[in-house]
């Protein structure tokens, strides 16, 4: 018996690629309008939404587009899913795993992991986009909004927090509900500008950084960022030297292995250690102690929190307190800075699990593509995130994408360092 091969009409097939295209554009569409929205939560502008919505109507069907797209999203995410032209078993059920997931997590928290919900379904709904060109979008919106906010602020179209304490300099939030959120935002926005230029304006991002680390520090005395800023110049010159120097002898720059899976691995390890130092802080301790306070209290209230509140695998709720939107003095201030003990505690050891997954793949794509700069940017970020709780935000950190993304392996061209972006022909038979 010959089994018949079985031919898809034509016409099946065309509305099958167009249906994929449709799907895509909206992705980028919601894409955008997260970025938009998540960036907008981070400064102080006051968007009076109900007042521009007439009637009830209007005003339900914009907040749920622009607001609450978790069930939306799932739909793009499902159609783009269904119409590609590859199917992987093993890609679909890690997904559909993970979004369970996180959709479980939602509705046990609700509003805590709102955010990390829509993050992780706009990740795994961007499979098959370059990475590459997502980066250059999500930048082009991220340097408009940046601008726009600062200028803003310095103009007085939007509040200027500016916070004196007694123990501090002043500090200058730009824009933003709290001047560290402003660092942070700049500072990621630079390696954004670094992954997407390659190693050809080196020397050029480092002084750059090197002034970006002086505005940081007097403007808003945001000191991991700073220091952040030094460590990113110092690596920018010292990379430029060693190509230069490879270049000489005839060759091209790569990686030491060995280092290059340290630089993987740095966010899993990052996590593993803020754990660690929290569950073993004491205040009997006394190199703990001063690392404690040189972190502004990041360990002692991770360890309340743990105490407290305790390990589940579905989180706790916790009522966090922070010192942002407000330059009022919180007498009950409580928060917990640290993205990797956040997650840990309220969205639960199964998110955590998962977003450590998708560091360890992230990692993975990017050695195993031999990105090189994509391999540092991911350890700035797990580093950055040790005090800090940028990694989940889609308006700050987009470098998670690259787990889910094409990312693709260039080669190094000697003459100035620049990475083009045209493959190894050894590796592209084709070209």
């Amino acid at each position: 018996m010959v089994l018949k091969k079985i031919e898809i009409p034509e016409k099946l097939i065309l509305i099958k690629k167009y249906l994929g295209k449709t799907a895509d554009v909206l992705y980028v569409l919601f894409f955008t309008i997260t970025l938009v929205v998540s960036f907008l939560g981070d400064t102080k502008f006051e968007i009076p939404w109900k007042e521009w919505m007439q009637g009830d109507t209007g005003y339900f069907i914009i907040n749920n587009l622009v607001f609450h797209t978790e069930v939306i999203l799932l739909i793009i995410l499902i159609c783009r899913y269904l119409f590609s032209c590859r199917y992987d078993i093993k890609v679909y059920l890690m997904t559909f795993v993970a979004c369970w997931c996180a959709f479980h997590a939602y509705e046990v928290r609700g509003k805590a992991v709102e955010e990390i919900l829509a993050f992780f379904l706009l990740l795994f709904g961007a499979r098959g986009f370059s990475f590459r060109k997502l980066m250059k979008w999500y930048t082009i919106v991220i340097e408009i909004l940046f601008m726009i906010t600062v200028v803003a602020s310095q103009t007085g179209y939007v509040e200027n927090l500016i916070y004196d304490f007694e123990d501090r300099n002043i500090r200058i939030s730009f824009g933003f509900t709290y001047p560290t959120i402003f660092a942070a935002h700049l500072f990621f926005l630079f390696l954004c500008l670094w992954y997407l230029a390659g190693d050809r304006w080196n020397l050029i991002l480092a002084i750059l950084s090197l002034l970006a680390s002086c505005l940081v520090y007097i403007g808003s005395e945001a000191r991991l960022s700073s220091i952040c800023f030094l460590a990113l110049a110092v690596i920018l010159v010292l990379r430029k030297i060693k190509i230069r120097w490879m270049c000489k002898q005839g060759e091209h720059y790569k990686m030491n292995h060995i280092f290059a899976r340290v630089l993987a691995l740095t966010p899993i390890v990052c996590a593993f250690m803020m754990h660690m130092l929290s569950l073993l802080y004491s205040s009997d301790i006394k190199w703990m102690v001063q690392l404690n306070q040189l972190i502004t209290n990041r360990l002692s209230l991770a360890k309340k929190g743990i105490e407290v509140y305790g390990f589940h695998l579905w989180g706790s709720s916790i009522p966090m307190i922070g010192m942002g939107g407000s330059v009022e003095t919180r007498v009950n201030y409580f928060y917990l800075d640290s993205i990797y003990i956040q997650v840990s505690l309220i969205a639960g050891l199964v998110m955590l699990g998962i977003v450590l997954i998708v560091l360890f793949e992230a990692g993975y794509k990017a050695k195993a593509s031999q990105e090189w700069i994509l391999l540092w940017v991911l350890a700035f970020t797990g580093i950055h995130c040790l005090i800090e709780e940028h990694l989940l935000s889609i308006a700050v950190c987009p470098f998670l994408f690259a787990a889910s993304t094409e990312v693709v392996r260039k080669r190094r061209s000697c003459g100035d360092g620049f990475e083009s972006h045209i493959m190894d022909k050894e590796n592209n038979p084709e070209t």
